[in-house]
């Protein structure tokens, strides 16, 4: 049974910038995701000036949100954003909604085709080196969590040990084992 989502889509051509790529949405969804990253904006504020509020901040927001994606998300993503092909089974439909949602993937519509564009301040904050990344509390719980996840459906259990391993190989700033028990 096929199961039909709704997605926001953008007829036209594919815009390049965040601010054109949000101009391009009715004001009401840009509230949307206003509200979804808890970006003080107006009701009363112009188009213009929401494109632009979020257009300042939605970046940020976005390197916070990046490191909490999915692994296949994270690879769509940066696949859109270097105009690459994208096997359609790499991510499920609610997936790409979750992003369409959140301001960082736009769907285009033009002479019938389809364009997932990551605007270029977004596709920049892909290609950046993720060891620059600050790694707060939430995202190194969240890092935990989907990795554990991720093992257990693989291998059917995931030891703390090796969760702690893997971290201290990659990661600039070591923990040891009572700090993952916290």
């Amino acid at each position: 049974m096929d199961q039909t989502i709704e997605m926001p889509i953008i007829k036209g051509m594919p815009k390049e910038n965040l601010v054109d790529c949000l101009l391009s949405y009715k004001k009401e969804t840009m509230l949307t995701i206003a509200e979804q990253h808890a970006i003080p904006v107006k009701k009363s504020h112009t188009k213009i000036k929401l494109a632009e509020t979020l257009a300042a901040q939605l970046p940020e927001q976005f390197v916070k949100h990046n490191q909490s994606l999915e692994t296949a998300e994270r690879d769509v993503l940066s696949a859109y954003a270097n105009g690459k092909p994208v096997n359609e089974t790499a991510i499920d439909s609610a997936d790409q909604k979750k992003l369409v949602e959140s301001g960082y993937l736009f769907l285009f519509l033009d002479q019938g085709q389809f364009h997932p564009t990551v605007p270029q301040e977004l596709a920049v904050k892909l290609t950046e080196n993720v060891s620059e990344i600050p790694f707060s509390d939430e995202n190194q719980a969240n890092w935990f969590a989907a990795t554990k996840r991720a093992v257990e459906t693989i291998y059917g259990h995931c030891s703390p040990d090796h969760l702690l391993t893997a971290w201290n190989t990659h990661a600039t700033q070591t923990m040891t084992i009572e700090t993952i028990k916290e």
